[in-house]
């Protein structure tokens, strides 16, 4: 395939396709099949290579297409997101005295989406936390009880409490305490989603209801966050390859392979990308019986596999086309 060091021509070669598949939601690390990835850890996969790949010196790698699903979560539980170690999925509610802590399961959400989740949670549990059915939920009927607004101007949430979905339609004798501080009062984590939407986890900006008997009782109470929501913090996806040297990011050497900017991608959706131009980046010379590849967000903070709701797959070409070696 490369010509030899006395061919007159030792920087001209045939390009190399190269094309990796990851599958969605991947989390095997079986080694048995050679054919099959391998995860490293939840962050890193690495792909065996028959027959080895040799690259001689000056070669440059070009990403032609990729495809991959936007589904990286912003709310996660502990030990998922780098962003975020110890999670970011609680909220507690204090429920007429009660408390328990509402739990979102991993996902990327927009603030629709928490919306729709505390009221599934409220439908479905007592104020101690206890499954509906047996145990008699918060919200029996239709009215929502939860009610976030976003303010574009501002980019903060209204985060509001409506008493017509309560029994009788007023708050509860001693109201309702929503708490954003970590660590979290019942089970002692500090996973509290305050930060995403627009709340301190230091306990400042926590809230309370108007309680049974105040001349505001039915009323529905509204409380405006203090920061910005943060839903929309990731910005790009960052792919990386072990066989790249000295490509930069944020103007730090490292293994950037290509950087697929989701301004106008819409989340949860599979995105498609065509290279029009390819941006050749340095690669190792040597022999490789193996390529290992990760993901990350524009910060570096590293992205796992297993949250990628459908396969991740590019292919790229290894070139040294012209006489300085590039492609």
């Amino acid at each position: 395939m490369w010509s030899s060091s006395t061919s007159g021509i030792k920087n001209k070669a045939a390009p190399i396709p190269l094309s990796f598949s990851v599958p969605a939601n991947y989390t095997s690390t079986d080694s048995t099949d050679p054919t099959a990835p391998i995860l490293l850890d939840q962050y890193t996969v690495r792909f065996r290579l028959q027959p080895p790949l040799v690259l001689p010196e000056n070669c440059s790698c070009g990403l032609t297409q990729a495809s991959f699903a936007y589904s990286q979560p912003n709310i996660a539980g502990a030990a998922v997101l780098e962003s975020a170690p110890t999670g970011n999925n609680r909220l507690t509610m204090i429920y007429d005295g009660t408390s328990s802590d509402i739990v979102l399961a991993d996902g990327l959400y927009d603030y629709i989406d928490v919306q729709a989740a505390l009221n599934v949670y409220v439908r479905t549990h007592d104020a101690s936390g206890a499954v509906s059915p047996p145990a008699t939920a918060i919200v029996t009927g239709a009215t929502d009880l939860f009610i976030l607004t976003g303010i574009a101007a501002t980019q903060k949430l209204v985060f509001s409490l409506n008493p017509a979905a309560l029994p009788g339609g007023t708050f509860p004798t001693a109201g309702i305490d929503i708490s954003f501080v970590n660590p979290s009062p019942n089970g002692g984590l500090s996973n509290s989603i305050g930060p995403i939407l627009g709340y301190p986890v230091d306990g400042s900006a926590d809230f309370t209801t108007p309680v049974l008997g105040d001349p505001d009782d039915n009323v529905i109470y509204s409380n405006y966050a203090p920061n910005v929501a943060s839903f929309s913090d990731t910005s790009a996806y960052v792919l990386y390859m072990s066989l790249v040297t000295t490509s930069y990011q944020n103007g730090s050497a490292g293994q950037l392979l290509y950087s697929f900017p989701l301004g106008s991608a819409a989340p949860n959706s599979v995105v498609s990308y065509q290279a029009t131009l390819r941006y050749p980046v340095p690669l190792n010379s040597g022999t490789f019986s193996s390529v290992d590849l990760w993901t990350a967000d524009q910060a570096g903070n590293r992205l796992p596999w297993a949250a990628y709701q459908a396969p991740f797959q590019f292919s790229a070409i290894v070139s040294k086309n012209r006489e300085d070696g590039s492609l």
